[in-house]
């Protein structure tokens, strides 16, 4: 890794530094304040504020009804809710530290006082973090890594949000520049660092398991020069703290460990599944909604072998130890990537780390991500409520199909199933599959060419996945198409007939409910002379159909289980979509 030079560090001084740091947060700043003020007031965000709104009026943590209906008044919000969302008793089931801090601002200012909170204090972990990351790479990679997380999916929405997520994303800036400062390997830092570790689970449940793994790395590498007596201190303080975390749990929530339970099945089975949802889930992955940020991912993982010292190697274990905590998350009712925002001072570090590499080659390469990423940031600055409304389909994708209608890249990607009643484990692993391999490809390809005898292999590999992608996404709707939608009884049916055989990519159903629709499923059949081919798929405005498959003909059936459950009943219209290049007629239009 190259460190930053003299006179790298001549050409920007610390001031130099402060003012372009200081630009970049205004340029936030200026987008929040005149392009994402009203952000839409739903999700979790309802109950933190509710938990704030009790506390100076005397109200604990549970806001009568009157109060509630004075601040979403006040604050001129739409919500649905006439009562309190915290109730008048009972336990909670967020953590409370964050609106806590934020019950002041909620209390003079209302929600738009307590989310220009969280822009502060977001803002202060982009200073931090950028500190952070000078300790490493030079001014350029530095403040660059900072402006692609900043600027993408998910933290430019939790800057703007009152969300514990940016408290825990400030809180890693800190762990990150602890950990690269060096400090954690000095003995006088110990029982200090002990301290500070330990108190991250009580400001987030989804903190523990990495503040445990920080907490061992630090005592691993001070263990040889620390006495006896203090090392005892160390584990005497962890356990301290973690028996006070039991009652701090047990009194507000119920539960030895609350404020975070699991949404699906905890098992190693269920892992594969969740990993891929977790990093590519159209909802809340974090490649679909900010595909640049892969570089961040690659950097920290395949390049960590060129880097001997120890404190890249403990940035990846904290990461690691973060995202095997976000496996069991679904990001709720929340805007995209929402489980995210805490990691993302490691996937800066890693976007830095890529950005530091020698050599053109990759950097070349990976320009159709940053290309797309700018198209996904132009959407998001015309479309914010996109990123919140993908709940059967990819709604950013989409709104891009309608601005550049020969790409849809969004059909391929796979949703998290075990929001849907009836699943298994593995419901998510078919469109997944094929898009972690392509990107596996793409990335395999980043790692070939950063080694000097392996450039050409590396960049074939890469120019092979970003091919796959094009091949997949440059659609044509299908002309001359006989389409139909028909309802007997309960059942509602949509009918194409098409003039000729085609191989089919997408059905895209107009359908003006589509974000708010129930969780469903489709019987869809593929109709080619004699012979049809069925599966069952998931209810969606945008219906992926089977790859190298010919067909004449198309059905997409509908049986609800109960009246209240119907999706197609709000359909207006459909089309098919056909890719523009076909295995049969390689290298033209088909």
């Amino acid at each position: 890794m190259r460190h930053p030079d003299p006179a790298n560090n001549r050409a920007h001084a610390p001031g130099n530094a402060a003012v372009s740091l200081a630009a970049l947060l205004l340029a936030l700043w200026a987008v929040h304040a005149l392009i994402l003020g009203k952000l839409a007031f739903t999700g979790d965000e309802v109950r933190y504020a509710a938990y704030g709104l009790g506390i100076f009026h005397g109200q604990g943590f549970h806001p009568s009804d009157a109060l509630w209906r004075e601040m979403v008044a006040d604050s001129g919000l739409t919500t649905p809710l006439a009562a309190s969302p915290a109730g008048h008793a009972g336990r909670l089931i967020h953590s409370v530290v964050y609106p806590v801090l934020g019950s002041p601002a909620l209390t003079l200012a209302g929600l738009d006082g307590a989310r220009w909170l969280s822009f502060a204090v977001g803002a202060l972990g982009l200073v931090i973090l950028y500190k952070a990351l000078r300790l490493r790479f030079p001014h350029g990679p530095s403040l660059a890594a900072v402006a692609g997380v900043a600027f993408a999916c998910p933290l430019i929405f939790y800057l703007r949000l009152f969300f514990a997520e940016i408290l825990l994303f400030t809180c890693n800036c800190l762990v990150l520049l602890f950990f690269l400062s060096g400090r954690h390997k000095n003995p006088a830092n110990a029982l200090w660092a002990a301290l500070g570790l330990c108190l991250l689970p009580f400001v987030h449940v989804k903190l523990s398991l990495e503040a445990a793994t920080a907490f061992l790395i630090v005592y691993a590498g001070v263990r040889k020069k620390l006495p006896r007596s203090r090392q005892l201190a160390m584990f005497g303080i962890a356990a301290g703290l973690f028996v006070l975390f039991l009652l701090y749990n047990k009194a507000l929530f119920g539960l030895a460990v609350g404020g975070g339970n699991p949404a699906f099945p905890v098992t190693l089975l269920a892992v594969p599944d969740r990993v891929l949802t977790n990093l590519l889930d159209m909802r809340h992955g974090l490649i679909p909604n900010a595909p640049h940020l892969l570089l961040g991912l690659i950097g920290l993982f395949c390049f960590i072998w060129k880097d001997k010292d120890q404190p890249e190697s403990s940035i990846l274990v904290l990461f690691v130890a973060y995202f095997c905590t976000m496996l069991w998350a679904n990001g709720s009712e929340a805007y995209a990537a929402r489980n995210w925002t805490a990691a993302m001072p490691f996937v800066a570090f890693g976007l830095a780390r890529w950005l530091d590499e020698p050599g053109r080659v990759n950097k070349w390469l990976a320009l159709p991500l940053f290309l797309l990423s700018l198209c996904l940031t132009c959407v998001l600055f015309k479309f914010p409520n996109a990123f919140l409304d993908s709940r059967n389909y990819s709604v950013p994708f989409d709104k891009l199909f309608t601005l550049l209608p020969c790409f849809q890249f969004g059909y391929l990607l796979p949703y998290d199933f075990l929001d849907h009643e009836g699943t298994t484990l593995y419901a998510s692993l078919g469109l997944g599959l094929g898009v972690a391999a392509v990107l596996g490809l793409f990335a395999a390809g980043q790692v070939l060419a950063a080694r000097s005898r392996l450039v050409r292999t590396g960049a074939a590999a890469q120019a092979l996945a970003l091919a796959v992608i094009v091949f997949f996404s440059l659609v044509t709707r299908v002309e001359n198409v006989a389409t139909s939608i028909t309802r007997h009884g309960d059942a509602y049916f949509l009918n194409y007939a098409l003039s000729r055989p085609s191989d089919l990519a997408f059905v895209r159903i107009d359908n003006p409910d589509a974000a708010m629709k129930p969780y469903g499923f489709f019987t869809l059949a593929l109709i080619d002379g004699q012979k049809s081919v069925t599966s069952r798929v998931r209810a969606s405005a945008v219906v992926p159909l089977p790859p190298f498959t010919t067909a004449k003909g198309v059905m997409i059936a509908e049986t609800p289980p109960s009246p209240d459950k119907r999706w197609l009943d709000t359909a207006t219209g459909a089309a098919l979509y056909r890719r523009m290049i076909s295995m049969k007629n390689w290298g033209k239009p088909f």
